[in-house]
């Protein structure tokens, strides 16, 4: 494997008289890059791992206001609740997203 000298993008733009900007838009040319991809993929199962543990009502109510960005009112309506239960439920919810993780070897 050859490694080439890792240079930072504003070096590199001073260098050979390009901006930052049209730096990235090169580097990013093809998409997101391997390690984008696999930091998404972190994200997602992690999230699945957290949104798995909360309880069913907890869970809907995280995946209604957080995830798909409905109103607490639409969400209320949504889930057959009041909007005060959709409030204190989320902030449980995400109480829980926040929690420290314990991990046992």
């Amino acid at each position: 494997m050859i490694r080439l000298p890792q240079v930072p993008a504003t070096q590199w733009a001073d260098d050979n008289g390009q901006s930052e900007e049209d730096v990235y838009a090169y580097i990013n040319r093809n998409g997101p890059s391997d390690d984008e991809v696999l930091t998404n993929q972190t994200r997602e199962s992690c999230l699945q791992m957290f949104m798995n543990c909360m309880p069913p009502r907890l869970r809907a109510v995280f995946t209604v206001r957080t995830i798909l960005g409905f109103s607490v009112r639409d969400s209320a309506e949504i889930l057959s609740t009041s909007e005060g239960a959709i409030k204190v439920d989320l902030h449980r919810a995400r109480g829980l997203v926040r929690a420290p993780v314990v991990v046992i070897h």
